[in-house]
């Protein structure tokens, strides 16, 4: 194993969670324990969401109630979403889990995915804070005091907090706390969309600026294809076709679909790569017996760099790093309006049921009904998959 590979190792993320674990412990003293959590109290940031919330405080607050109406409609939306899937999940063979235990450089159980971890600490972190400090913001503008801000840990796992008075929050209005609730997961929502546009209206023009297409490489051949009856070489690059004596360049997957597009069957068409040439009669395309079959099984693009390659790979990173952002963001945003105990949708959920039905016992009672719902739900679709792998 090589010193590159060992950083996106089981190894090095198995050594770098116990770090965490033994990091907590050292400095047990400095963190106060509430249950399985280790929790870190400070005042950090404390000005910064006094002045923002002090600048913005009437544009906040209109996000704050906009927020509410996102938060209910998606929160509404999730429920029958993670309803559908486990349907699925028990009548349609295949039907993936709605919902997974996601771990920065752990597969995530039951599919194939891992989030790297370093892309992930740093996605969730972005996440987090943007999250919190959204509550506290929108706490602030509603003249509700903020206690603290500081960092949790759930065994290994961090995430930051913003600390409300709780006394004054349960003193406030109905539209005051749904507002500060729906903060959170509201902002994620944005900042996924933000991180959207910019990826694809942004960094992605600049990538496509910065690259040469050089032409087309074939991944690779059908069985008993023409292309194959004539020992095409899938390690060269496809640069030109000629057809008719016209010459067709190739720069990427677009201009050769374009050419694909054009032929018939029996055409004799002569391919040019950077080593050879090719002649080749096309086959009878088996789904529209009109165009012409290469015999080709997928094709990427074959590049080279405009910019120094260092420029190229911080571009790469960059973007890798704003898609786990987006990912995580969209993803903790949406399951964040899940009603589920500990969720902002729960308690806004909780809120709604006792502005509503004034016997709070009867209220808190549909609450538990709800939320044991939507939990079994989410237990569901994490074991299941687990389940069905080892019995099936």
């Amino acid at each position: 194993m090589n010193f590159i590979n060992f950083f996106s190792s089981n190894y090095f993320v198995l050594l770098f969670y116990l770090s965490i674990v033994l990091m907590l412990f050292i400095f047990r003293k400095k963190f106060d324990f509430e249950g399985i959590m280790a929790v870190l109290r400070t005042k950090k940031g404390l000005k910064k969401i006094d002045y923002i919330s002090k600048k913005y405080k009437r544009i906040i607050k209109v996000l704050g109630v906009i927020g509410i109406g996102v938060g209910y409609v998606v929160g509404i939306f999730m429920i029958l979403f993670m309803f559908k899937n486990t349907l699925d999940m028990i009548l349609v063979p295949d039907t993936p889990a709605g919902v997974g235990l996601v771990i920065p450089g752990v597969k995530v159980p039951g599919t194939d995915i891992r989030i790297p971890l370093i892309y992930g600490l740093l996605g969730i972190f972005v996440v987090a804070l943007i999250h919190e400090f959204s509550h506290g913001i929108v706490s602030k503008a509603n003249n509700i005091k903020i206690l603290n801000t500081g960092i949790v840990f759930l065994g290994p796992i961090a995430g930051a907090f913003v600390e409300p008075d709780e006394e004054q929050l349960e003193k406030s209005s109905f539209i005051k706390k749904q507002s500060i609730l729906a903060a959170g997961p509201f902002s994620n929502i944005i900042l996924a969309l933000i991180v959207l546009v910019l990826m694809n209206f942004v960094l992605t023009p600049i990538i496509i600026s910065g690259m040469n297409y050089d032409g087309v490489v074939v991944n690779s051949l059908i069985e008993n294809s023409s292309a194959q009856k004539i020992n095409f070489n899938t390690n060269e690059t496809i640069q030109s076709i000629t057809l008719n004596e016209k010459v067709y360049e190739i720069k990427n997957t677009n201009d050769f679909s374009d050419f694909a597009s054009k032929t018939r069957p029996k055409d004799e068409i002569i391919i040019s790569t950077d080593k050879n040439e090719y002649n080749l009669v096309l086959d009878v395309h088996p789904d529209d017996q009109t165009k012409g079959y290469f015999g080709f099984l997928g094709f990427t693009n074959k590049t080279s760099n405009k910019f120094p390659n260092i420029l190229m790979k911080i571009l790469e990173i960059l973007y890798e790093q704003l898609k786990w952002i987006f990912i995580l963001s969209l993803g903790i945003g949406l399951a964040n309006l899940y009603p589920m105990y500990i969720t902002d949708g729960a308690k806004m959920l909780l809120y709604s049921l006792n502005y509503t039905i004034k016997n709070q016992k009867k209220s808190y009672k549909i609450f538990k009904i709800v939320n044991n719902l939507c939990l079994f739900i989410i237990l569901f679709n994490l074991i299941f998959p687990l389940l069905k792998g080892f019995l099936f």
